[in-house]
């Protein structure tokens, strides 16, 4: 596997992308930073995001899944929403696709990893060589002591078959889809909220039976006719065919979860026009 490594992530400039719920006010993602700079200096570090709802897994899941397909072939993800730390929870790395999924094996790096066909020839490894750790590994902090220094150990175009053993039994975790009701309507869940208060769901804009000129929605008290193309379509609640590829609920001005009193989580209900 050594030279398949050193084709997938032994560039000049490999890229180690960070997925956390820690955010930015603490000093946990520097750290990460810091650990992957002494490794792999020459390594560009882009931060997906750490602003996953804390210790929703779930949510880390859906972020990795809609974002990592924009990064370049070689990078080495490190996705950290670890409730499990401390606990006989394995640490894993996945590849598929040329790209290598590092992170706690809690579900949170499978629906991406499944997601990019891998082969029989892509590895799933249970890290337990503790040459590629820091020297000294805390109960609380795998994502500095053990996931950074595997990840940029990856980048340098270490060999991956000595990270660790192959295993088989991947720790599963599918993403809510939409839900048909006895009714024929559509029941879908909301996944992400970004900073502007727009309520991402899990329905794809792909999705063979809405009509954005027919479709209804609701959601909680609010009913949102059509499927608009940007966010200064109309006033109030509206739903827009978001640039993740999923439908999203907008407030343009302001906020839809703050105007439906949505969280991560809730519920609405997708009506063709013939049914509302």
């Amino acid at each position: 596997m050594r030279g398949t490594a050193a084709l997938m992530v032994g560039d000049r400039h490999p890229t180690v992308a960070l997925l956390t719920d820690f955010g930015t006010d603490d000093h946990f993602v520097g750290m990460m930073k810091a650990v992957v700079a002494n490794i792999c200096p020459e390594a560009r570090v882009i931060d997906v995001s750490h602003a996953v709802q804390p210790q929703n897994i779930a949510h880390g899941a859906f972020l990795l899944r809609i974002s990592s397909e924009y990064f370049p072939r070689g990078t080495v993800f490190v996705c950290v929403v670890d409730p499990g730390v401390g606990t006989d929870r394995r640490a894993v790395a996945l590849h598929a696709d040329a790209r290598w999924y590092v992170g706690p094996d809690n579900g949170i790096l499978y629906p991406t990893w499944a997601s990019r066909s891998p082969t029989a020839a892509d590895a799933v490894l249970s890290l337990e060589n503790p040459r590629y750790w820091l020297d000294e590994v805390s109960n609380t902090f795998h994502g500095r002591d053990i996931f950074a220094p595997v990840a940029a150990h990856l980048a340098s175009g270490a060999d991956p078959s000595d990270m660790g053993r192959p295993i088989q039994d991947l720790t599963r975790l599918e993403l809510s889809q939409p839900e048909t009701l006895d009714d024929g309507s559509l029941k879908l869940s909301v996944m992400h909220i970004d900073r502007f208060g727009n309520l991402l769901t899990n329905l794809p804009v792909s999705h063979p039976g809405l009509d954005a000129r027919k479709v209804k929605f609701s959601i909680g008290d609010t009913v949102v006719a059509g499927l608009k193309t940007n966010f200064q379509s109309s006033d109030g609640l509206i739903a827009v065919a978001g640039s993740s590829g999923y439908v999203e609920f907008a407030a343009p001005g302001g906020s839809a979860a703050d105007l439906v009193g949505a969280d991560i989580g809730a519920t609405a209900i997708m009506r063709s026009g013939a049914r509302s």
